[in-house]
């Protein structure tokens, strides 16, 4: 029989096999590294507002305004402004024709007239009668008698007085003036047109500047006053921010359960015009004593639903630099402004919290901060 070594020798290696292995597993067991920390988004609670910002939109209204009309109707005889003209104060607008009322002031004059040679007459009267008295040729019935109708023809001058100055007023009525200086914004007659008495003609914007009409929260309202500084920008006019104050705050509320409040505007409003959108911003709490409040993102919110933030409650995960763990944190909220909620209680500035993906993270997890790749790349340099 031939000899294979190389036979023997497989037959050796698997001979051998079973004691390698038991010899290899009865060392230790082999030791797993923990997996990394969680890189997670985070939102670093930025300096205190010293009260709550709102920012609101309104409108741009002038700040006087109002609709002329004339005091008595009639056929329009002249118009002497058009739409877009400026005027001053007692400027003549427009006439009506005064025909009528030139007539009426005629007969009431007339009348006066007629009442004031009555009056003489029953006076004279009245004066002779009292001599004849004296001698005892007139009774004193008689007397009476020219007394009452002397002061009958005194109540008839005094009427016709009356009726005298209402036909001079009717009679000025029918020029129409501005009241105070400002533009024409809207003409609305034309030449021999009749018009009634307290229909609109024009419209007149003041020129003592512009206000800004903005409907303004229920929960706003305690923090709302007269006279409070606020900032108003322009969306349609670029780089333009002008100081206004409150001045004026409704009284019940209007639609949207809202109230309405006229801001007063300040400063150089040469570019600004009635109908623009204004966006006024409230600084609250200004002169009150009110907790500094902070804006997170909504995304930051821990376990609350729409009750809680509804309820002003919720909790955040705040990051400690020295444990590099998450810790919950119970928030109390103010108001929701966007995709951001005011916090005023329980943040401080430059805490850092979780900003993202909440649902999978809890507290007491061991956690880092993402960075963007290009950050990454920057500190290896």
């Amino acid at each position: 029989m031939k000899f294979c070594p190389t036979a023997t020798i497989q037959r050796l290696l698997w001979a051998g096999l079973p004691c390698l292995l038991i010899a290899c597993s009865s060392g230790e067991p082999e030791q797993h590294s923990p997996p990394p920390p969680k890189s997670i988004k985070y939102y670093t609670i930025g300096e205190h507002f010293g009260g709550s910002v709102r920012r609101i939109t309104g409108l741009v209204e002038p700040a006087d305004q109002t609709q002329l009309s004339f005091r008595v109707g009639g056929k329009v005889a002249k118009v002497l402004v058009k739409q877009g003209d400026l005027v001053s104060k007692d400027q003549l607008l427009a006439e009506l024709d005064a025909k009528d009322y030139r007539t009426a002031l005629s007969s009431a004059q007339a009348q006066l007239n007629q009442a004031r040679a009555n009056q003489q007459n029953a006076d004279t009267e009245l004066n002779r009668n009292r001599q004849l008295q004296q001698k005892q040729l007139v009774s004193a019935a008689i007397l009476d008698k020219l007394q009452t109708a002397a002061d009958n023809a005194d109540s008839q001058v005094k009427l016709a007085l009356d009726q005298v100055e209402d036909a001079n007023r009717k009679l000025r009525r029918t020029k129409l003036r501005s009241p105070f200086s400002g533009a024409i914004s809207e003409r609305k007659l034309e030449p021999f047109q009749s018009v009634k008495a307290g229909v609109g003609v024009f419209e007149l914007q003041g020129d003592t500047g512009f206000k800004i009409k903005v409907p303004v929260a229920e929960s706003m309202m305690p923090f709302i006053e007269f006279g409070q500084q606020v900032e108003v920008d322009f969306p349609g006019i670029e780089a333009l921010t002008l100081p206004g104050h409150i001045s004026s705050i409704g009284a019940r509320i209007e639609a949207g359960s809202s109230f309405p409040v006229k801001v007063q505007l300040s400063g150089d409003t040469q570019s600004v015009r009635a109908g623009m959108t204004a966006n006024v911003t409230f600084l609250l709490g200004q002169g009150k004593q009110r907790q500094a409040s902070y804006m997170i993102p909504l995304t930051a919110l821990s376990g609350g639903d729409a009750d809680d933030i509804k309820a002003r409650r919720a909790a955040v995960l705040v990051y400690s630099p020295e444990t590099q763990r998450l810790s919950r944190r119970e928030l109390k909220l103010g108001e929701l402004r966007d995709n951001n909620v005011e916090v005023i209680e329980g943040l401080q500035a430059g805490e850092i919290i979780a900003a993202a993906g909440l649902p999978f993270l809890h507290h007491g997890q061991a956690v880092t901060l993402w960075q963007p790749q290009w950050q990454k790349d920057q500190a290896e340099l």
